[in-house]
């Protein structure tokens, strides 16, 4: 718990295809990595800058991704106390050692220049596991 965990994104799209990046209108569905978890704190995502695209089928100049998306981000584990103590409960619940699933969504919109897809969510889950604190190291006898 506390810990910070490091998010790679790659997407590879057939070539013609591009996804839409972010900001839109409304009607259009921006590529966008989210995780759904009570343990998951403060995602970031660093998608690199889209590229305008004029498209004529609808006539305007939208923010756009094609070929290679390449992104880095984070995600914090929610802290948690070390041990259960009393005085600790107001800053947070305890997070037990053991195995947990982060779940997670990547919504996007794909379209070429004859046809547009409607909005798509790939959702997807991770396997966490939280391992015990380390432990004080014992007292030297001295």
């Amino acid at each position: 718990p506390g810990q910070e965990i490091a998010v790679a994104l790659t997407i590879r799209l057939k070539p013609g295809w591009h996804v839409y990046g972010a900001p839109l209108p409304q009607n259009y569905q921006a590529l966008e990595l989210t995780f759904d978890s009570p343990l998951v704190e403060e995602p970031s995502l660093q998608l690199p800058p889209p590229t305008p695209l004029l498209l004529k089928a609808v006539g305007e100049t939208l923010p756009v991704y094609h070929d290679e998306i390449q992104a880095l981000g984070t995600f914090r584990i929610k802290w948690s106390p070390p041990m259960p103590a009393p005085f600790l409960e107001p800053l947070g619940a305890r997070i037990a050692p053991g195995k947990y699933t982060i779940n997670g969504a990547l919504r996007f919109q794909a379209c070429s220049e004859e046809i547009c897809e409607a909005p798509q969510t790939i959702r997807f889950t991770a396997p966490l596991q939280i391992e015990a604190g380390i432990p004080s190291a014992p007292k030297q006898p001295g």
